[in-house]
């Protein structure tokens, strides 16, 4: 018979990616900038608070930042974005290779955005799903690991992100699930498998309702939590037979890999497995 746990509000994420990033920022001595400059875009748009084509506005006020035009930028959410794409300009002007790379992830982060937030209350079918995922997992991925590992380059940096953002996407969603289906809509089950959700009124595979006793299968759960742990290994075992004999700085890649696998404890503390 099966046993279902019921998706709670996550616990507040762990500090692990900010140890990360402020260890590269410290390098850089540009300790406003983030890597993660398009959450306030993200924010604002899942929440429903602006529409989606707020998206690809945003993506022109970048793109004119960056080519040293006036952005003109529409309110707080574009002005920060506007200055995190300063900070990455600057880095670029003084030499940083993997500057400009990041900006065109930032680019493609906004085009995706886009795409992901046209699913909002849809059920889309395994394949579909899995490709945006893996998509976003990977922009994503590749953002994180630029700035902390510049000597790998960046076309070893994207076959590591290509292998690490799937699921490292699917532990971030597993953390999140009741965010994302309560608050914002996006729910990252395909329809082959929707069966391991309770809690939704689902009609012509579009959820027109959400109850207040959302639940998971729980050997669904721990299935794709075990998927996440062996293709982490496996992305760590890629990582380090392409870094080979290239130095690397090990301190930050010890507390990358400590930001990866927190979502994994996460992901077990909010289920409380």
């Amino acid at each position: 018979m099966s046993e279902f746990i019921k998706i709670e509000i996550p616990w507040p994420q762990a500090r692990a990616s900010m140890i990360y990033e402020e260890s590269i920022k410290e390098e850089l001595n540009k300790p406003k900038f983030s890597m993660y400059g398009l959450m306030e875009i993200d924010e604002v748009v899942d929440l429903g608070i602006l529409d989606k084509e707020y998206y690809f506005e945003s993506r022109n006020v970048a793109e004119r930042e960056w080519n040293g035009e006036d952005a003109k930028a529409d309110g707080m959410r574009q002005s920060k974005l506007v200055e995190q794409v300063r900070y990455l300009r600057e880095l670029y002007d003084e030499g940083h290779k993997m500057a400009y790379p990041l900006y065109e992830r930032w680019l493609e982060g906004l085009s995706l955005g886009y795409e992901d937030a046209s699913r909002r209350w849809k059920i889309l079918p395994k394949k579909e799903l899995d490709h945006i995922n893996s998509c976003m997992g990977e922009n994503l991925v590749s953002q994180t690991l630029y700035m902390g590992f510049p000597e790998l380059g960046r076309e070893n940096l994207d076959i590591i992100a290509r292998s690490w953002g799937p699921s490292a996407k699917l532990a971030d969603n597993i953390c999140d699930l009741w965010n994302d289906v309560s608050r914002e809509g996006y729910i990252n089950v395909p329809r082959e498998e929707v069966e391991n959700l309770r809690g939704l009124e689902i009609q012509n595979d579009k959820v027109e309702g959400v109850g207040t006793e959302l639940a998971i299968e729980k050997s669904y759960l721990l299935s794709k939590i075990e998927e996440v742990e062996r293709e982490f290994k496996r992305s760590e075992d890629l990582f380090m037979s392409i870094k080979g004999e290239i130095k690397i700085n090990e301190e930050r890649f010890s507390l990358f890999k400590n930001f990866v696998n927190a979502l994994i404890l996460e992901a077990k503390r909010t289920y409380n497995l």
